[in-house]
């Protein structure tokens, strides 16, 4: 988002210097106030005015204006706020009091100085995308007895925000100050601030001292020799840093000096808008250290550079000079993902951890508060800690290509880089590899895996790279005919399909997915399958029955009924169908079946050459002769399905390389595909390769319906829509908000609808 930022402007504490009596006075000024911006989209704004004030100073606004310009888009108006009840408690006491005396602030109708913090909410739409907005707050008056400043008193306490909500779109939501002004503090004790901004979009921020404002482009002059950039009585110089908005100073005497500072936010390089807050520092006399917190792991370091995924961690101690007094440490939460943890006594100490990821590149800070526990005013510094994320400056790892294996083969994996020291590699997943803290491990992945490879340097930075192991889909392979019967010199076809292309391999050496084959003996023939990068798949094997003619007298009729168990050589001693397609082969048999339906879970594979099937027999009858349709039906049912798993089919009847055979007044029946888990399966009654002169006379022939195919792919999306209407006239100008433009058009039409799925 791009927000114009929070703009804690101004934080002017405005208190006597006889602190401590009952009989204290205290300015009837504000104290101080800032302003919040936070883009809620579409250029709708959240605006959030904080007020400070002297409990026993002036009362705080019912309803703040801000005011809203833009001299390039010619706009100048004013949003009105109310008090936000959302927050409580609404107003704060934020009195800068130890515990104990909390309750004897100027709030509470006590002696010490007690100040109330007031937050009031509004929305803003910003009619326009322009380069020069200016949000600005104004209230008299400042207190009389600033000392760096002229004629306080007649001078306004003005601050004031800018945005450019022309970039890319920008909704952006600006820096927030974090930390609380600073009320009081010791002459010639060293005192440490910084003002916590926090900005949530990782923009980054520059800062810089100006001269505080009466109004818009209208300075307030400095007394004396002081100025923006040296606005207070110090020892030696008032140090402050542009990066980090960090101050540093020894004031030299007691004093109520204003200290203004602007923040610049850049995002890739350009500048989206300025916050500011104009800080009334007030230096008391008195004798309490501050308390302080250690740079880095104890160091005065408080910077450090890492790399990104670097876990890192380090402690922060605190101090106190005085005798018998505690401390303690909080902080902004300025690195939102990082964690801040406090422990010990009475000095406490804090432990920061954070893992920057790689989209953190970039310089991060977080404030630190410590503060001792003096009575009735605590001694308070704040430091700031910066955390450089940069990249990795070393050459780069990179992992071996991308490769595929077959199913349960190995590949070797390689990481390397052109780096000249020493580096340690870690490798993940572990599955399936020889080692994981190597730079070539030995990959056995069980299933298709993405191994990531991790190079620590010795400055702790590291560098990832990724390698694909695919595990090839094994291929399948399925033979048909699997079990052929032949009569002595005959051949059958043998035919292998696979589920990829790919080459065939059969035990009998020949290649190919169809082979030919007529052998002297009863032969298996098996078939491998190998895909384009040669990984084989399980071999499937065909079976093929040599058959010599059975003996003379067996070969000229033979009796079927259903449940017959006899030698089917008359018709008092009918045989079933299998045992009389086994005799009959290779001789020129008939086999009469009687009438009535023959269930089979399997094809019929054994039909031969010179066999006759005739139905239509009656027993009852003296095994008189009908023709009558579906009097003897042979019915397949849809168990045991053949062929490869993406090519499943349920067949009757296969007949391969069998000449001068004859169907007769046979009806033959095939159950419909299953549907379930099985797209695209077909349904044959007769399945005949390489066969010829046969005959098949009075026969119905009656397949089931074959499942549905899978889902085509999706169709092209349609065209676009049309243009869309022509927008209506501007509405007329609104003398209390100028500018506003007319309605747009109406959107396009809606594009063509995608195409449909093929079946």
């Amino acid at each position: 988002m791009d927000h114009l930022g929070r703009i804690l402007l101004s934080c002017c504490f405005v208190l006597s210097l006889g602190l401590f009596s009952p009989e204290s006075t205290y300015a009837t000024h504000a104290l101080g106030t800032d302003i919040n911006y936070t883009c809620l989209g579409g250029n709708q704004y959240a605006i959030t005015l904080t007020f400070y004030r002297d409990c026993e100073g002036i009362d705080p606004p019912s309803s703040p204006s801000v005011n809203i310009s833009s001299a390039n888009c010619g706009v100048n108006t004013s949003v009105g706020l109310t008090l936000d009840q959302n927050i409580s408690p609404n107003p704060e006491e934020v009195s800068p009091l130890c515990p104990s005396q909390a309750s004897n602030s100027t709030c509470s109708g006590g002696s010490y100085p007690g100040v109330e913090k007031y937050v009031y909410r509004g929305t803003y739409t910003f009619p326009q995308a322009c380069t020069d907005w200016t949000l600005s707050y104004s209230i008299c008056c400042r207190n009389n007895t600033i000392t760096n400043l002229q004629n306080p008193v007649n001078q306004n306490l003005y601050v004031e925000a800018t945005l450019d909500n022309t970039v890319n779109n920008s909704c952006n939501s600006s820096p927030a100050f974090t930390t609380e002004p600073v009320p009081y503090i010791c002459d010639n004790k060293e005192h440490f601030y910084n003002h916590g901004a926090v900005d949530t979009d990782g923009d980054s921020l520059a800062y810089e001292l100006i001269d505080p404002l009466n109004a818009s482009n209208d300075p307030i002059p400095h007394t004396g020799n002081y100025s923006a950039t040296d606005p207070m009585d110090v020892t030696g110089a008032f140090q402050f840093n542009q990066q980090t908005g960090q101050m540093q100073f020894t004031p030299a005497s007691t004093q109520q000096a204003v200290v203004t500072v602007r923040v610049k936010e850049y995002r890739n390089g350009q500048l989206i808008g300025t916050t500011m807050r104009d800080m009334q520092v007030v230096v008391i006399s008195c004798d309490n250290n501050n308390s302080t917190a250690s740079g880095i792991d104890g160091s005065n370091n408080y910077t450090i550079d890492i790399c990104a995924n670097y876990n890192l961690c380090f402690d922060i101690t605190s101090n106190d000079q005085d005798t018998n007094q505690t401390t303690t440490l909080s902080w902004n939460n300025g690195i939102p993902d990082g964690t801040f943890t406090t422990s010990g006594s009475p000095f406490e100490e804090a432990e920061f951890c954070w893992t920057p990821a790689p989209e953190d590149t970039g310089s991060h800070q977080f404030n630190v508060k410590v503060e001792d526990d003096a009575c009735p005013i605590p001694g308070i510094n704040n430091f700031t800690y910066t955390v450089n994320v940069i990249p990795n400056p070393n050459p780069p790892v990179t992992a071996s290509n991308d490769t595929t294996i077959c199913e349960g083969d190995s590949t070797q994996l390689n990481a390397s880089s052109n780096f000249s020291g020493n580096i340690n590699y870690q490798w993940e997943p572990a599955n399936g590899l020889s080692c994981t803290n190597c730079p070539n491990p030995v990959a056995s992945p069980s299933l298709s895996t993405v191994y990531t490879v991790t190079g620590t340097y010795p400055d702790s930075c590291t560098s990832t790279d990724q390698v694909a192991v695919s595990i090839n889909n094994t291929p399948s392979v399925t033979v048909f005919p699997n079990n052929a019967s032949i009569c002595t010199g005959s051949d059958v076809a043998l035919n292998a399909s696979s589920s990829q292309t790919g080459i065939f391999e059969w035990s009998n050496d020949s290649t190919g997915s169809s082979i030919t084959v007529s052998p002297t003996t009863d032969t298996f023939y098996t078939v491998t399958a190998y895909d384009s990068l040669g990984c084989p798949s399980e071999p499937d094997t065909a079976f093929v029955n040599l058959n010599p003619p059975p003996p003379a007298q067996v070969c000229n009729n033979i009796y079927v009924t259903k449940g017959g168990s006899g030698n089917g050589l008359s018709p008092g001693s009918p045989t079933n169908l299998a045992d009389a397609l086994a005799m009959a082969q290779c001789n020129s048999t008939t086999i009469k079946m009687a009438t009535g339906t023959y269930t089979t879970d399997t094809a019929i594979t054994n039909i031969t050459s010179y066999m006759t099937i005739e139905g239509g027999y009656q027993p009852a009858n003296n095994w008189q002769k009908t023709s009558n349709p579906g009097a003897t039906t042979i019915h397949r049912t849809n168990a045991n399905p053949e062929g490869p798993p993406e090519a499943r089919r349920i067949v009757g009847i296969y007949l391969n390389s069998v000449n001068y055979f004859r169907l007769q007044d046979i009806t033959l029946t095939v159950d419909n595909a299953t549907t379930t888990g099985q797209e695209g399966m077909s349904v044959y009654g007769i399945h005949m390769t390489n066969c010829s002169n046969y005959n098949i006379v009075r026969c119905q022939v009656l397949p089931g319906d074959a499942s549905d195919g899978s889902d085509g792919t999706d169709g092209a999306a349609g065209a676009d829509g049309a243009d869309g209407l022509p927008g209506t006239d501007g509405a007329d100008d609104d003398p209390n908000n100028p500018g506003i433009g007319g309605d747009g058009g109406a959107g396009g039409g809606t594009g063509g609808g995608a195409g449909g799925t093929s079946g």
